[in-house]
């Protein structure tokens, strides 16, 4: 069963506080300004027999701006297998996913228990006030968003 968990704060922390409290096998993270079409939900479906060794998956999202789309190409980690130590490390927006055997991303990795799968894409709403680090920083985020 999913379980939806909402809370605010410093992005690692709450991530972290999630984790612990997750008791299935796999933890999908969905942030708040993040919308999973049904045929993309449904091919995340078919991961998990055709790929038993793996620990992780990545996808591309589409980035959803006021003055239109754009195809993202960075890789994230939004599927992944509820193991032990794993944890987030790092600040908003470098926060990064690891374990005991390193880091968990579809950038330069030579891990073979990660997978980037190119045709699941979710859609990412740029704009949308998500934590209280925007609230805060919003000529930090704006450099961000711009580079």
């Amino acid at each position: 069963p999913i379980q939806i968990i909402e809370r605010t704060g410093e992005l690692c922390d709450i991530r972290n506080e999630l984790l612990e409290k997750s008791k299935g096998d796999w933890i999908w993270i969905v942030d708040g300004d993040e919308v999973w079409p049904d045929e993309e939900l449904e091919k995340l479906k078919l991961l998990f027999g055709q790929y038993p060794n793996i620990k992780a998956f990545g996808f591309t999202f589409k980035q959803m701006m006021p003055f239109g789309e754009a195809e993202h190409k960075s890789k994230t980690i939004r599927l992944v297998k509820n193991t032990e130590n794993l944890r987030w490390e790092g600040l908003f927006p470098l926060e990064i996913l690891v374990d005991d055997f390193g880091k968990i991303t579809t950038t330069n990795n030579p891990r073979q228990d990660i997978k980037f799968i190119p045709n699941i894409k979710f859609i990412h709403y740029s704009g949308i006030k998500k934590n209280q680090w925007r609230e805060k920083q919003p000529d930090k985020y704006s450099r961000i968003k711009q580079s």
